[in-house]
């Protein structure tokens, strides 16, 4: 077992990232996630409040360094609960925020992405 092949040039692998949160109230944190979205180019649905969900899709680099970049902020509790590497996208190429717990499992859910959703809470 080696190294795994690099992808082609050319070709981007896309990635998922479910990440949990105590809560995301601040609205310092708010604006830093918005930012680190435009910046990176990242698709972004973020669930405020309590609990706090961010779901995050695009270039598996790019999805990357956000989640590493947000680790580095002071957080009560902050978790990837789900994984999944992509071969085209199933969200909107948007920055999306809800209060509503329902309504951020319902835009997994209308994608496909039942399964992700559900492993915020294991």
């Amino acid at each position: 077992p080696g190294r795994a092949p690099a992808a082609p040039a050319g070709v981007r692998v896309l990635a998922r990232r479910l990440v949990y949160s105590h809560h995301i109230i601040a609205p310092s944190k708010r604006a830093g996630l918005r930012e680190c979205a435009q910046i990176l180019g990242v698709t972004t649905l973020v669930k405020i409040g309590w609990p706090g969900a961010i779901c995050l899709e695009g270039p598996k680099d790019r999805v990357d360094a956000f989640v590493n970049h947000i680790t580095r902020w002071r957080w009560k509790q902050l978790a990837v609960r789900g994984e999944q590497d992509a071969e085209s996208r199933a969200l909107p190429r948007v920055f999306l925020e809800t209060s509503d717990m329902s309504t951020f499992a319902g835009h997994l859910r209308s994608a496909g992405l039942q399964e992700l959703f559900l492993r915020l809470f294991k």
